[in-house]
Parts: structure tokens; C-alpha cells; sequence
């Protein structure tokens, strides 16, 4: 178990991940993922697009994928919105604005119109250990994802540290999968990660 001045001090490294170069243009998410016996970072991860695929400000993001998607009423927001989805697409290409918000979106509402993988994801999927018994320190006001709980509980991790939760509840199952998984789980305010 590490002390709390590493507790700290990982988060304070988590935040920095989550806030520059944010790559989601909706939230900004991080996470540091630390070998408790090494005291080491094993990997990080922040929300954003895979791997060398287009933001969804793209013009081929947009008109390829989230277009399509939209039900006729999602079509008619757009249309009131911008008059017709050229001049959507003439407007919002490059606007650096989740397109979800377009359509009246709430957080956590219509997610398979996004392009990004989480943080948790992320920093999973691309560690280079093994992560059984790890910890994971996560920036973030709302709880792991459906998905991301699943993965966090495949690889093996033990322990999660996050911020207190502010927002909707985006996995519903979480705290019911990580309490079964043994997953200890502590949340803090952002003034006590960042203290001292």
C-alpha cells in the first residue's frame, strides 16, 4: 500500500495527463496506473481517439460516422441548429467541440456517437506489465464506465484512487463489480490530492 504522500503525488502526475494536450474535446480524463511494490509508473492514459484515427471534429468523422448515426430527430436539431448539414459540416469541422453537444446530448447520453477510449482504457491496454495488484489513480468526477470497470477488473487491479464524484453515475454496475472483484476504491476531493 503506498503512503499518503505517493497517493498525492501520483494523482498530482494523473491530473497533468488528464489536462495537457487534452485529446477529448467533452471531458478531461486521466489516469496513472503505479506498481505498489516498485513504487513505479507502470503506464498512464487519457481519453482520446485511437490511435492515428481522425478526431471526431474531422470532416470524415462527422460526415461518416456521427451523421449517419443521428435518429430523424437528432437529424432536425442539426438542421434547426445550422439550416442544412453542409453548413453543419462547413461549421464545425475543426471546432474542437464534441459533436454530441450538437444534438443536445447529455454527459453520458449517446456515447456510441464518440470516438474516444478512456483513460482507463488506455492506460490498460497499453501497459507493458503485468497489472495484477497494481493501483490505479484516476482524474476524474464521475465514476469508471461500464466497459472500463470491466477491463480494470480483468487486468487485476486492486486498488483505485479518485476524485469524489460530481457527475452523472456512467456505470451503473461499477461499484456493484469492483466490491465483488475486491476492488478497494478511495475518493477524495481534489483539495486533499493536492494539498501539501
Amino acid at each position: 500500500m503506498l503512503s499518503e504522500a505517493y497517493i498525492k503525488y501520483y494523482m498530482n502526475i494523473c491530473q497533468c495527463v488528464a489536462e495537457k494536450k487534452i485529446s477529448c474535446y467533452s471531458r478531461a480524463v486521466g489516469c496513472v496506473i503505479v506498481n505498489p511494490v516498485t513504487n513505479s509508473i507502470i503506464n498512464t492514459g487519457k481519453n482520446g481517439p485511437p490511435s492515428g484515427e481522425p478526431h471526431c471534429d474531422s470532416f470524415d468523422y462527422l460526415s461518416n460516422v456521427f451523421l449517419p448515426q443521428l435518429t430523424k430527430q437528432e437529424f432536425d436539431t442539426i438542421e434547426t441548429k445550422f439550416g442544412t448539414y453542409t453548413q453543419f459540416l462547413k461549421t464545425c469541422v475543426g471546432l474542437k467541440q464534441c459533436p454530441r453537444r450538437y444534438i443536445n446530448a447529455g454527459p453520458g447520453e449517446k456515447v456510441d456517437l464518440c470516438s474516444c477510449v478512456h483513460a482507463e482504457s488506455n492506460g490498460i491496454a497499453r501497459a507493458t506489465e503485468s497489472l495484477v495488484g497494481a493501483t490505479m489513480f484516476l482524474w476524474s468526477e464521475v465514476n469508471c464506465c461500464n466497459d472500463c470497470s470491466a477491463m480494470v477488473v480483468q487486468s487485476g487491479i486492486k486498488y483505485l484512487y479518485m476524485l469524489e464524484t460530481q457527475g452523472p453515475d456512467y456505470g451503473f454496475i461499477t461499484p456493484w463489480r469492483f466490491k465483488h472483484a475486491g476492488i478497494i476504491v478511495e475518493k477524495h476531493s481534489k483539495e486533499w490530492y493536492l494539498e501539501g
